[in-house]
């Protein structure tokens, strides 16, 4: 579950993708399918940032993501709730 502000927003499933509580709706995705450098970040049907895969960082603290383009403070907030929650699950050990 993601909460904001401490409003819960939704929950994120074991594909990726944050769906609000109430109805459904998809809110935002991490397309962990492409295989590239960077994970494609969707909010609201447009694409607005990559993360990087850790595995493919060329350097120690290499930058976490890169924007693609401008967003209201809503979808900011979603980008970074998504992401950072991505990035701790990827250093959290495997069950």
């Amino acid at each position: 579950m993601i909460s904001i502000d401490q409003q819960l927003v939704g929950v994120v499933r074991e594909n990726g993708k944050l769906y609000r509580v109430k109805s459904s709706q998809l809110l935002a995705q991490i397309d962990r399918d492409k295989d590239e450098l960077m994970l494609p970040i969707t909010i609201k049907d447009r694409e607005v940032a990559g993360l990087i895969k850790p595995q493919h960082a060329m350097k120690v603290n290499a930058r976490a993501f890169e924007l693609v383009s401008e967003m209201p403070e809503e979808e900011e907030a979603l980008l970074l709730s998504l992401s950072i929650l991505e990035m701790v699950k990827n250093d959290l050990p495997s069950k």
